[in-house]
């Protein structure tokens, strides 16, 4: 399992890494103008759209694929799957492109008549990414149940390299409107690399559907409480999208690019492994074995609080040379760099929450207690929306990253609680002391780096680039081995793993050389 994880982990690296340059030619070509904040508005609602067809094939497909496998079944039901999806996609395809324009009138009411129409046009181009997008997840998530799981980590890089492509090639010509243009090129090109693996396999396809299956009824009725969640989810996405749209231009665009930075140690160290993690949950939940299943979730958390709660405080000491030297060139400016990091800051307290929900969810999945999660999931949108309208009156745009950092942290903790009651496994008393352990240690970090920053910048002037990368090294390098030490010191037992996973790793390379 640990060799799966770190490839689905270093493809995921992969894509970070081409997000980052993709965002930095956004940012240096269109800043945070009007132009950036259509484009980011446009990508939410097939996006959103998108996640609810993931959401649902995460639900139901894997989970009911791992029990179908055994019996000879899997063709048939990945076919019928796969089609009965695809039926519905381009419906949903076709009311998405007429609806557009009073959405976007509703949503998008601070901005401007050319930055509304801007937005329709972009969003309409993004659409087909609806049908493209659940293709690639029912082909990702089968390759993934037959431990195929780098090609499919890997389809968000062949939209970003595509996405550079496009911009290199068509920006003259085309402006902003050929972001979208890579967009679709690049999941194409991914669908049929799929593909190609697909039939490497051996997996089975047809054409056939059967509607009147078992099957297709109990996904039916497994989904409506979790497209009810997923509604009320993206509706409040698209409040806090409206709220944002009345806030001085390039808010929206400021808190996107924000919130890719914050989404950076959770696609890194928990996504990537996600794909890996749950048809393991599954496996153990087809047997019942909930001790093995709650022994393997509370290690996924305690990974998840190692990693991420340092990564949090780095990120926070280190957001404005890190916006700066990421973002500052071309159309993003000064300004842009202060706004920016400003929404980081109230992010970053919610990382850690967002990444464990990410983790909990799984197990809910594959206990197909789906049910549970869908209520729980339209309360903590209520909460959000309700944090939303107090916090951004209150304290203008930074309300908005802070309702996301505060019901995040609800959500796991409610999230923790109902899992504990209903399945009665042993979960919040094996991972309080790690956790602890770790806030203690990366406060110690913090401190310590605090001390530090004064006397690096004399000698480092974050005016330059060059400096900002290497106050960004320095520190990173600093706050790596002080975090590392203090958990040592604290005995934290992840320490002991990782070290030796990389004296295990420098072994190997010193025998091959």
């Amino acid at each position: 399992m640990f060799r799966s994880a770190g490839l689905a982990i270093t493809a995921t690296l992969i894509g970070q890494l081409l997000n980052f340059a993709v965002d930095v030619l956004i940012a240096g070509t269109f800043g945070t103008s009007w132009r950036a904040d259509a484009y980011y508005l446009a990508l939410i609602i097939p996006i959103m759209i998108i996640d609810l067809f993931a959401l649902a094939i995460n639900a139901v497909f894997i989970p009911s694929y791992v029990e179908r496998q055994r019996s000879g079944g899997g063709d048939e039901f990945f076919s019928s799957m796969l089609n009965a999806s695809s039926i519905l996609a381009v419906f949903v395809c076709a009311a998405a492109y007429f609806l557009l324009p009073s959405l976007v009138d509703a949503v998008a009411g601070g901005f401007t008549p050319q930055a509304r129409s801007l937005t329709v046009m972009l969003t309409r181009m993004l659409i087909v990414l609806i049908f493209t997008a659940q293709v690639s997840s029912f082909l990702s998530s089968r390759l993934n149940a037959h431990g195929r799981f780098f090609l499919p980590a890997l389809g968000k890089s062949f939209n970003y390299v595509f996405i550079i492509i496009a911009l290199f090639a068509l920006k003259d010509a085309f402006g902003i409107l050929s972001l979208p243009m890579g967009y679709v090129a690049g999941s194409v090109v991914f669908i049929l690399s799929l593909f190609m693996l697909f039939r490497r396999e051996g997996l089975g396809y047809s054409f056939r559907l059967c509607p009147k299956a078992a099957v297709l009824k109990e996904t039916g009725v497994m989904l409506i409480p979790l497209f009810a969640s997923a509604i009320a989810s993206y509706g409040g996405i698209l409040v806090e999208r409206a709220i944002a749209a009345g806030f001085p231009e390039g808010s929206i665009a400021a808190l996107s690019y924000a919130f890719k930075l914050v989404n950076v140690p959770i696609n890194l160290f928990i996504l990537g492994a996600m794909s890996v993690v749950l048809p393991a949950f599954s496996t153990l939940a087809r047997d019942a074995d909930t001790n093995g299943l709650a022994e393997l979730f509370t290690r996924g958390l305690r990974v998840v609080s190692f990693f991420i709660i340092p990564a949090s405080a780095g990120i926070a000491l280190l957001r404005a040379p890190l916006i700066s030297l990421l973002f500052e060139r071309g159309a993003f400016t000064p300004s842009s760099s202060l706004m920016t990091s400003t929404a980081l800051l109230y992010y970053v307290f919610g990382i850690f929450g967002a990444a464990s929900v990410s983790v909990a969810s799984r197990v809910f999945l594959a206990l197909k207690d789906i049910k549970t999660m869908s209520i729980l999931g339209i309360f903590i949108v209520a909460l959000n929306i309700v944090l939303l309208v107090v916090l951004s009156s209150a304290l203008g745009f930074t309300g908005i990253p802070l309702a996301f950092s505060i019901t995040s942290s609800v959500h796991i903790a409610l999230m923790l609680v109902i899992l504990e009651r209903r399945t009665g496994m042993d979960i919040i008393r094996p991972i309080l002391a790690p956790v602890a352990k770790h806030l203690v240690a990366a406060a110690a970090m913090t401190a310590v780096l605090l001390l530090l920053a004064s006397p690096l910048r004399l000698y480092l002037p974050l005016t330059v680039k060059a400096a900002q990368f290497a106050y960004i090294a320095v520190f990173a390098a600093a706050g790596t081995a002080l975090y590392l030490a203090f958990c040592r010191a604290l005995r934290v037992e992840e320490t002991g793993f990782i070290l030796e996973r990389l004296n295990a790793a420098f072994l190997k390379q010193s025998q091959i050389k």
